[in-house]
């Protein structure tokens, strides 16, 4: 008795988000990098915050140039509804061209 996949849950969806998010920046895939992010969807980082499509890709071209890639971890995430939105932040760290370097990551996708 072989049955579909199951739907993934909200959170579920989430959390491939942010494994795609480490995946897109590593690869240089700033098209689908931005795509993660609703049209007004926010990242924020390090006190800084970049809002919308257009600030997130020169955000992540110049953050993430070819010779700055590296592997991009994160864990423990933590993922809350606020009002219409969700909010999700993690720790983060990198490796490779990115070794020493680690952090909060936090992220606000709205819709």
């Amino acid at each position: 008795m072989s049955q579909g996949p199951m739907a993934p849950s909200a959170e579920e969806q989430i959390r491939r988000t942010i494994a795609e998010y480490c995946h897109f920046t590593d690869l240089g895939d700033y098209d689908r990098w931005v795509g993660l992010f609703t049209e007004d969807g926010a990242f924020h980082m390090f006190g800084q915050s970049y809002v919308g499509h257009a600030v997130l890709r020169a955000f992540i071209m110049g953050d993430q140039p070819p010779e700055r890639r590296g592997l991009h971890l994160t864990t423990d995430s933590v993922i809350k509804r606020r009002g219409v939105g969700i909010q999700a932040s993690s720790e983060s760290t990198g490796t490779g061209s990115l070794a020493h370097t680690s952090g909060q990551l936090a992220g606000l996708v709205s819709s």
